[in-house]
């Protein structure tokens, strides 16, 4: 009889074990294991993308900060020119009325200046320095040191103007890193983008990357990115009101000195151009103002010149061709329209004098040197442009000044172009 089963362990027959074998021959676990580790290598190398963009973010927060912290410098900055100007206002207003003191009072340059002389000599008087001339010599120092004050206070404010550009390089060159982080934010983003869809493209067969997970990331990395956006756009609009608010400063610092420069010019060119059609055909109030503005005065534009410069005969020349300082007329001259226009007719009168005597710009001479007085007398000899202003136009005195002054003028200048057309 054939053996059974009983008792004895069973060996399970090539059929049984067919199956399982054919199972486990299907999976091909090196394979698998390949896959595994490129998923993991990816993950790596992802994870370590991620943290640079995170660093990169960083950085940018910083730079942002950097660049409110390099504002508000800037803003404070601005605040002290003012103050600087302020000041250089206040010293200029004083020294100015001490030196118009002093020019009223008459003082001649030998009440000043020591003269040597032989004391033992008994033709010689002794006793010749008095007080008056010690006097006078004490004063005409200090009205040199008040001179060197406010032309300290003038080389401060330039100093102080200095910084605030200083202050803008510096935002500037913060702006670029800024640009420069939001393109390398971009860069490492989009990488990391593109690392995940490839990833995403060819384990997709193999289906084993979490979809979930792959929706999170890319919906973080999407927020970033809206972040990002965000941040960007203000970072524009910042640049962009900086640089209006730049050009704003600049646009105002550069028409104070060239606006009046710019008008002689564009008159003197616009006469030109009418000389040159038939005369029945010109413009004749352009050429008129043309004529005016390359031959008369123009007071506003001839102070931006001298003072652009540092010749002291060119303020000399200015002060007695219109009868005022440059510097007075220019820090006032664009508030007091009236003031300017009576300087002008100064200047023109003086121009007209240099040709031909006249009656009439004698007499304009005359009343303009009382105009100039009584308006001292009245004001303590602190000008400003709001005060002659108010003087020309409220002051019963100052009306009648420059009704006069006006008819005399007018009267000057027509003799004046009837004797231009008789040659």
């Amino acid at each position: 009889m054939e053996p059974t089963s009983r008792g004895r362990p069973l060996n399970p027959s090539s059929s049984a074990l067919l199956p399982a074998m054919t199972a486990s021959d299907g999976f091909d676990f090196e394979a698998q294991y390949e896959d595994a580790k490129h998923s993991l290598k990816f993950f790596d190398e992802a994870i370590l993308k991620k943290k640079d963009l995170e660093r990169a973010l960083h950085a940018l927060e910083s730079a942002k900060s950097e660049k409110s912290k390099l504002q508000e410098h800037k803003e404070q900055a601005e605040a002290v020119p003012e103050e600087k100007r302020q000041k250089w206002r206040e010293l200029y207003t004083a020294h100015d009325k001490k030196q118009q003191e002093w020019r009223l009072r008459g003082v001649k340059a030998e009440d000043v200046v020591f003269r040597a002389d032989n004391y033992f000599d008994p033709r010689c008087q002794r006793g010749n320095l008095t007080e008056s001339q010690i006097g006078f010599a004490k004063e005409n120092l200090r009205l040199l040191e008040e001179r060197q004050q406010v032309d300290n206070a003038n080389a401060a404010l330039d100093g102080v103007c200095k910084v605030a550009d200083d202050w803008q390089a510096r935002i500037i060159h913060q702006d670029e890193k800024i640009e420069s982080c939001e393109e390398e934010i971009l860069e490492m983003k989009k990488t990391l983008d593109d690392a995940v869809e490839q990833w995403k493209e060819e384990n997709r067969i193999r289906n084993q990357f979490n979809d979930s997970d792959l929706i999170l990331l890319k919906s973080s990395l999407k927020d970033q990115g809206s972040e990002i956006a965000s941040l960007r756009k203000q970072i524009c609009l910042l640049k962009e009101t900086c640089e209006s608010d730049k050009k704003t400063i600049t646009s105002l610092q550069t028409k104070i000195v060239n606006e009046p420069l710019l008008k002689v010019g564009m008159d003197i060119l616009r006469r030109k151009q009418e000389m040159v059609k038939p005369k029945v055909e010109r413009d004749m109030a352009a050429v008129e103002r043309g004529n005016k503005a390359a031959h008369f005065g123009s007071a506003l534009a001839d102070a931006s010149r001298v003072l652009s410069g540092s010749v002291a005969e060119e303020r000399t020349w200015y002060s007695e061709f219109y009868g005022f300082p440059a510097g007075l007329v220019l820090l006032y001259g664009p508030s007091a329209p009236t003031f300017v226009e009576v300087i002008d007719w100064h200047a023109a009168v003086k121009n007209f004098q240099s040709n031909v005597t006249c009656n009439y710009s004698n007499m304009f001479i005359t009343q303009f040197k009382l105009f100039v007085d009584d308006l001292r007398s009245k004001h303590m000899v602190l000008l400003a442009g709001a005060v002659i202003e108010t003087y020309l136009k409220d002051d019963e005195q100052g009306k009648n000044y420059y009704k006069s002054l006006r008819l005399f003028y007018k009267t000057a200048y027509n003799m004046h172009k009837k004797r231009r057309a008789s040659n």
